[in-house]
């Protein structure tokens, strides 16, 4: 076997990627992408806290186009709370890609 605690931590980073895979999902589903964005891109840092609230979402890749930023960020306002997996840190900060052809983590 591994060291103490690798099974758990194997465990949390599983939890963690179906964790994003969802929170992924959700945010694609949330978003309008206004029209004309083709090839367009913004990231959004969040940080969540334990409950799943967003405390924080800041704009750290601006597309060029103001209505594709505003969209991103509704988007990820309108999915809170976005509960963590037991076992992750908090608050848990990512970044998220809107792109024209859909969402990456």
């Amino acid at each position: 076997g591994g060291p103490p605690g690798s099974v758990e931590r194997g465990a949390t980073g599983s939890a963690m990627e179906l964790y994003k895979s969802a929170l992924k999902a959700r945010l694609y589903h949330a978003w309008t992408r206004p029209p004309g964005v083709d090839g367009l891109r913004t990231t959004i840092r969040i940080t969540i806290a334990r409950d799943g609230r967003i405390i924080a979402a800041e704009r750290i890749r601006r597309s060029g186009n103001e209505l594709m930023d505003t969209s991103a960020m509704q988007a990820v306002r309108s999915v809170s709370p976005a509960r963590l997996p037991d076992g992750v840190s908090s608050p848990y900060t990512l970044e998220i890609e809107f792109d024209a052809s859909g969402v990456s983590v």
